[in-house]
Formats: C-alpha cells, sequence, structure tokens
C-alpha cells in the first residue's frame, strides 16, 4: 500500500485576516472618542476660566456706553475705576453738581433720583448706583473679576464695600453738605461732620483692610473694594483727615495710585475737571 501525503496547509487566508482585523482596530483607537489614547492634548495655555458665578460675555454693544459723572464725586470715580478694571469704553458725559444740573428736568430724565453715576448702555437701558452697576459689570464681564471666588470671600468684600457705600459716604456728599450750610451750619462745624463719618467708617475698615488685604484691600488683585476705598481716601485727603491710624489702607492706596485704571479714573484726569491732566 502507499504511504500518505498530508495537503499542506495553507495560511495565506489567515494572515490577511488577521491583518485586516490589525488594520480595524488601529483605525478604531485612531477616532473613538472615548480611547484614552485618542485625547486631544490640552492647549499649552488653557483658557482661564471665571472665578466666580457669572453670565456669558455680551456682544460689544452697537453704541458706545455714556456714563454720566461729576469729576470728583465719589459715587461715580467707583465706576469709572470698575470701567477701566474691565477694559470698557465708553463716553463721559459731565454733570454740574455745584450749580445743581444734577436736578434740572434734563438729568431728571436720565436719572429721576437727580444722582451720579447714571450708566446709559445705548439700547434704552440706564443703570444708576454705584454698587449696581459695578455688580453687573462683574456678571456681564467676568474677566478680571471684582469680587473673589467663595461665597464668603465675597460677604467679605461686599461688608467692605458697603462700610464706605452706605455708612460713609451717604452723610457727607454733596447734598447733606448744602442741606447742612442752609441750617447754619459753619464750614469748619461741616468739615468736622465729614471727617467725623470718614474716621468712624476707617476705624471699621482698617482692620479688614490688615486682615485681608495684599497688594490690595482684599488680596494682591484690585475689585469691588478698592473701587470703593480709593475714591473715599481721595475725600478724606480733600476734607484734611489725618490718615496717619490707617497704614493699611494708606497702603492700598499708594499701590493704586501706580495702577494704570486708577490713574484712568483719578478726579484731575477727568474732562470736567478744573484743569484736566493730558489723557493717560
Amino acid at each position: 500500500p502507499h504511504a500518505r501525503r498530508d495537503t499542506p496547509l495553507n495560511v495565506a487566508p489567515l494572515v490577511f485576516l488577521v491583518f485586516l482585523v490589525f488594520l480595524v482596530f488601529l483605525v478604531v483607537n485612531q477616532t473613538s472618542p472615548d480611547c484614552p489614547g485618542s485625547e486631544t492634548p490640552p492647549p499649552s495655555h488653557p483658557a482661564p476660566t471665571a472665578l466666580h458665578p457669572a453670565h456669558a460675555q455680551p456682544a460689544t454693544p452697537l453704541m458706545p456706553y455714556t456714563l454720566h459723572s461729576a469729576w470728583r464725586a465719589s459715587a461715580p470715580y467707583r465706576v469709572r475705576i470698575g470701567l477701566a478694571l474691565k477694559g470698557v469704553a465708553y463716553d463721559y458725559a459731565p454733570v454740574d453738581l455745584l450749580v445743581g444740573q444734577q436736578r434740572e428736568p434734563a438729568y431728571r430724565a436720565i436719572n429721576p433720583q437727580g444722582l451720579t453715576p447714571a450708566l446709559d448702555l445705548g439700547d434704552g437701558h440706564i443703570l444708576t448706583q454705584s454698587l449696581a452697576i459695578l455688580e453687573w459689570l462683574d456678571e456681564t464681564r467676568p474677566t478680571p473679576p471684582l469680587l473673589p471666588r467663595s461665597a464668603l470671600d465675597r460677604a467679605t468684600v461686599r461688608a467692605m464695600a458697603a462700610i464706605i457705600a452706605c455708612d460713609i459716604h451717604p452723610l457727607n456728599n454733596t447734598r447733606v453738605g448744602h442741606k447742612l450750610a442752609t441750617l447754619g451750619v459753619t464750614p469748619d462745624a461741616i468739615t468736622d461732620w465729614i471727617q467725623g463719618w470718614i474716621r468712624d467708617g476707617f476705624d471699621a475698615l482698617e482692620p479688614l483692610v490688615a486682615r485681608h488685604g495684599g497688594a490690595f484691600a482684599f488680596g494682591d488683585a484690585p475689585g469691588l473694594a478698592d473701587c470703593c476705598l480709593i475714591p473715599q481716601v481721595y475725600s478724606a485727603r480733600r476734607f484734611k483727615l489725618d490718615l496717619g491710624a490707617y497704614p493699611a489702607i494708606v497702603g492700598v492706596d499708594e499701590r493704586a495710585a501706580r495702577h494704570p485704571a486708577f490713574l484712568a479714573a483719578h478726579p484731575d484726569n477727568q474732562p470736567d475737571a478744573p484743569n484736566p491732566q493730558k489723557p493717560l
């Protein structure tokens, strides 16, 4: 009988099939979003995130904003600082408080309260009250932030701002001074009145700035508290209050004096200042 001869195995189809499976595997790994190796590498400089809850940045308005302001009044001074910190351009509409322009019908149509500031958004909306405007700015333009991230820190900053905007300034503004004068209070007594309320507020504010401050009133970046503090320091110096007892406040003011946003917002650099400086 003849010996049995085995038929050799043809492996070519098997090799081709294995190669095909391997090829499919590579393609799937390159395109699948679930594959760790296929993730797009992060950029070397990731985009910053907002440091506090805020709405999305709005589109640039078709018409520029108009700020109704008085050159050395504290409340519009705060808003000018905020606008400068946010890099927001605006037209400047001066309001002469000394001659009573704020009480005239034309301005009352803009702000029925007859006070500055008023921020006309150019779309039919007009914002008033400095703190409300600053909060709106921060909610619509999150960076750079005027308020810190945590709710506790935001409460602290708002308290610092309120000491100035709610407790010091309302007792010392132009209309209060006029009222005191009509009641027969002498200029020296009015100055004592103003100094007393600033001193009481700074007595409360100084330890807060010393505790929470860095380069500025809260931390190392300017924010809402500084928007309020710097105009009040300007007013304190205007009325010749001795600031020797407030080294933390004075330190913040000195650093702010070198910051471009605070320089641009300074009363001496406004169009309605008696001797306006050259634009910065």
